[in-house]
């Protein structure tokens, strides 16, 4: 039977184990986002430095281009002495583009490695916190929906006698089932307690 969740017991103890995990798991989470942002800052870092390569290689470019144009104007030697300054601005051009497309393979790298890097911790302490936390809420809110509902507390018994410890079952006393099939409220109330008990939920709030 579904009910609503209950994400934390009444019994101190418990309550306070599951608020710990619930800190933790957050820390953690916390933790790994933090790595990402600083794997991406460090990246950042490394793509500025290529793109500032670039700037340089192509205003180097520039220079020996416009270096080579005023050579170019020397009477009768200016196409042999502009030759040099032109390959080393097309060299210096090409250095420019280098360092372009590895800023942009850093920039790709960068998010590829801020989102692979965090992704599996952060997605098994998900799973984990899903697992064993709403496993509990589940199932300790179908029991306080049982608890609240007519008849709920005979279905709180019967889960009693299915689930309980035994020495919890034998310290109800002698001929345990027997009275709960005649239905003797003491009994019935006993067990319903006993499964609410299971969850670490006070009969109290019930």
């Amino acid at each position: 039977m579904s009910g609503g969740l209950v994400l934390y017991a009444d019994r101190r103890a418990r309550r306070t184990r599951q608020i710990v995990f619930d800190v933790v798991v957050a820390g953690w989470l916390l933790l790994w986002w933090w790595v990402a942002v600083r794997v991406r800052h460090q990246t950042d870092g490394s793509r500025a430095n290529a793109l500032g390569l670039s700037k340089n290689a192509d205003g180097m470019a520039t220079q020996l281009r416009d270096a080579g144009a005023r050579l170019r104007k020397v009477p009768l030697v200016g196409d042999t002495l502009d030759t040099p300054f032109v390959k080393a601005s097309g060299q210096a051009h090409g250095m420019a583009l280098s360092a372009q497309d590895l800023a942009g393979g850093v920039d790709r790298l960068g998010l590829l490695l801020g989102v692979l890097v965090p992704a599996v911790p952060m997605t098994v302490a998900v799973l984990v916190w899903c697992y064993l936390r709403l496993r509990y809420a589940r199932a300790a809110g179908a029991a306080r929906t049982l608890s609240r509902r007519d008849g709920g507390r005979e279905l709180l018994a019967l889960r009693a006698l299915h689930s309980a410890a035994p020495e919890r079952l034998l310290a109800l006393g002698p001929d345990l089932t027997e009275r709960w099939r005649a239905g003797d409220a003491d009994t019935v109330g006993a067990l319903a307690d006993l499964e609410l008990a299971r969850h670490d939920l006070s009969p109290k709030r019930h």
